[in-house]
């Protein structure tokens, strides 16, 4: 984004993500606990033996489901492209287009607040 824009938009990219995650989490939580009902695992009675088809369900739901959606959620890295000769043309540009802002601000003079003629030791 920065190279693009000449901005850095971390601020912004965060309050996104962090609303997105907020927005699925409830969905998601109920997604999951209805596969756990499906699975049949029951809380409401602790001693209660889990059958084979319940710790098999358990272990998919811990193993295969989120091996499944990482799958899925790698798919879009196939397709960016910012490896090889792309990728150092933009970090050489980041870089001088940040060297050039720092060498501006160096230039500028500080304002200082404390007066030229305020004694430390009076």
């Amino acid at each position: 984004m920065e190279w693009q824009s000449g901005q850095r938009n971390e601020c912004t990219y965060n309050f996104i993500v962090d609303n997105i995650h907020k927005v699925t989490t409830l969905p998601i939580t109920y997604f999951a606990a209805m596969l756990l009902v499906r699975t049949g695992f029951r809380t409401d009675d602790p001693g209660m033996i889990t059958g084979e088809n319940t710790r098999r369900g358990l272990v998919a739901l811990a193993t295969l489901v989120p091996g499944i959606f990482q799958f899925l959620s790698a798919i879009p890295l196939f397709f960016c492209d910012l490896g090889g000769e792309k990728r150092k043309r933009i970090l050489q540009e980041l870089a001088e287009r940040r060297s050039g802002i720092t060498t501006k601000k160096s230039e500028k003079e500080i304002p200082t607040i404390v007066p030229a003629d305020f004694n430390l030791y009076m």
